[in-house]
Order: C-alpha cells, then structure tokens, then sequence
C-alpha cells in the first residue's frame, strides 16, 4: 500500500511525558504515529527514538496487520514489503487480570485514542485534559460495575 505522510510523532505518555516503549528480546522500542493525508493511521514500532520510514510529506509503500490490545484495535505498521512478526512466544495477548490492570490499560488506550483524534484534527489539543477525565471516570464506573 503507498500512501502520503501527513504528520509523524513519538507517542508520549500523557502521565509522565516520556516517549512510550517496550522491552522485547532485550531491545527497547519505540512507538511512533504515523497519520496519512487520507486520515489513516498507525503504530509504527521500532528501535532507537529516531526512524526514517516514515517521513512527513513523503510517499511511501507500507503493510500493516490491525492487531487487538486488551480489546482495543489498531493498525500495527511496517514498511513495505517486510512481513509481520511470526515465530516465537506462542502468539499470548496480555489480558488484565484485576480491575486495577483493566482500568489502567483502559486509560492508556484512552488517552492513546485521544492523541490520535488531536493529530487529526478531531479535538483542539487544550481539551485533552477535559476528555480524558470524562473518559477515565465512565471507564472506572464500568469496571467497577463488573466486579
């Protein structure tokens, strides 16, 4: 699939303004999102802050698996003509066990959600704090209401 790059940007961490990450294989990853100008978008993980597959304004060929996180779906990106990840781990999803694990995946997709309705224009970035907190107080009413 080719498709132009609208903006591209290191997901942050809302709670501690530090660049998301994660340890696989003893690597840390970084995860950027990519929105196009069509308003697609996608998590494009990958080693080191910087990448250079994806570059605003340019052009560019690339695949993408829409991969599921504790119930929330996302376009998982690589670049073009690269294969998805296929061997090892027993293909295990993390699934939260307490309410605590639940809420806290919850928000981060929330606020993850949030990001990406920003980028695109959905939502002026000054009411990030405001949907957050309507969001996390039905989130925490919901789960509470399952226990």
């Amino acid at each position: 699939m080719k498709k132009t790059v609208k903006s591209v940007e290191l997901d942050i961490n809302p709670r501690t303004q530090q660049p998301e990450t994660r340890l696989f294989n003893n690597k840390t990853y970084f995860k950027t999102i990519v929105v196009f100008m069509d308003g697609f978008t996608g998590d494009f993980s990958h080693e080191g802050k910087e990448q250079s597959v994806f570059v605003a304004g340019e052009e560019v060929e690339f695949n993408y698996d829409v991969k599921t996180y504790s119930g929330v779906q996302f376009n998982s990106l690589r670049k073009g003509g690269s294969k998805g990840y296929s061997g090892g781990g027993g293909g295990k999803n993390w699934t939260p066990t307490t309410p605590k694990e639940a809420k806290q995946s919850a928000i981060g997709f929330t606020a993850k959600y949030i990001c990406d309705l920003i980028g695109l224009g959905k939502i002026p970035v000054d009411e990030f704090e405001k949907y957050l907190a309507e969001f996390t107080t039905a989130i925490n009413k919901e789960i509470d209401n399952v226990q």
